[in-house]
């Protein structure tokens, strides 16, 4: 999987971890595939833990998110 790939994946699963009423178990697949796709095991303290990486209007600001995650 692309790069490219990777980061479409978890905008996808991020968002409808953070922004989408589901079960406790799919709170848990999501956060499982979210940890096998990410570089970083702590982006669940940046995306619930802080502020730093939303926009004003309450979005996640991915750009800033990756270059985190993703050390750029």
């Amino acid at each position: 999987m692309s790069t490219d790939e990777i980061r479409n994946k978890l905008i996808k699963l991020i968002n409808e971890l953070v922004f989408t009423e589901h079960s406790e178990a799919r709170d848990r697949e999501l956060a499982v595939e979210i940890n096998q796709l990410s570089p970083d095991p702590k982006w669940s303290d940046y995306v619930f833990w802080s502020d730093d990486y939303f926009k004003e209007d309450e979005t996640i600001d991915y750009d800033k998110l990756f270059k985190k995650i993703f050390n750029e």
